[in-house]
């Protein structure tokens, strides 16, 4: 799914498409969610939770929680949900099955001293897991995959 949080959040029709489109996919379909900015559960769960990586500023998330993780969570669907809008932040944590993903900033005139982007694998065999890395710029632009 790819979703725009340009605004800050997401409204109730977004939430509802979101619930009704998963709706129509069959019961072992994985989800994967794409947007710029994360939702208040990035937030809310950093403290208590295990993380892997490193979060070298606040999360900025989009402050008012419109319900779209709870949505993901009762779809029973979804795998994992990728963010940016924190460029120097680069971390994966577990939420209540769902793995929430922060990326560094993807662009050459952004603050931080790193930029890249995520490489994420998804094996046909065994589409329950997912394998992703960073890949910063000085790898992108070599063909060193």
């Amino acid at each position: 799914f790819l979703m725009d949080s340009h605004a800050g959040f997401f409204d109730k029709s977004q939430n509802l498409w979101y619930r009704k489109t998963s709706a129509s996919l069959p019961k072992t379909t994985r989800e994967l969610a794409f947007f710029h900015i994360p939702f208040p559960e990035y937030v809310e769960t950093w403290d208590y939770t295990a993380c892997k990586g490193f979060c070298l500023e606040t999360i900025c998330d989009t402050e008012l929680n419109d319900g779209l993780f709870a949505s993901m969570y009762y779809s029973g669907k979804m795998k994992g949900v990728f963010v940016g809008h924190d460029h120097i932040n680069d971390f994966r944590m577990n939420v209540d099955g769902i793995d929430l993903y922060q990326t560094i900033g993807a662009g050459y005139f952004t603050y931080g001293a790193e930029h890249g982007g995520r490489l994420i694998v998804i094996d046909e065999s065994n589409i329950r897991e997912i394998e992703t890395q960073t890949i910063e710029i000085p790898r992108i632009t070599t063909t060193e995959f």
